[in-house]
């Protein structure tokens, strides 16, 4: 396998969202976050053949904002996840 790492500074948009496009021929996306808490890493693994979505363990935000993640699931299942 060849493996070729890339790397660079992302800005959001104004609705704080960035859009990276189609990532064909793309394992890994990671992201080295700056926030009041510190700095956070955060790794998507993706997988061409099937849909693969590995979430942090942790994610803090301020009050007021809002998080998406990804649901690549046929069914909800409340027992996975919990909100606190």
């Amino acid at each position: 396998m060849n493996r070729k790492f890339e790397s660079g500074n992302l800005l959001t948009d104004n609705d704080g969202k960035i859009t990276l496009g189609p990532l064909n021929g793309i394992y890994q996306v990671t992201a080295n976050i700056n926030s009041v808490n510190g700095q956070q890493s955060m790794n998507w693994t993706l997988n061409t053949k099937q849909e693969v979505v590995s979430y942090p363990t942790q994610i803090n935000i301020l009050e007021g904002e809002s998080v998406e993640l990804p649901f690549t699931g046929n069914k909800f299942d409340e027992s996975t996840f919990a909100l606190i």
